[in-house]
């Protein structure tokens, strides 16, 4: 089924099209706790 919105487009998801670098383990985790911090702090 094709989609009319350009978003959903096939360029979009090929992986030339990726920018940026891979995440370390130390981003993933720097990140986690981040986002776990906003977490507890909101509710």
């Amino acid at each position: 089924m094709r989609s009319g919105n350009p978003v959903l487009s096939e360029k979009k998801f090929s992986p030339s099209m990726v920018i940026g670098e891979r995440m370390t383990i130390e981003g993933v985790v720097n990140k986690s706790f981040a986002m776990l911090g906003l977490v507890v702090v909101s509710a």
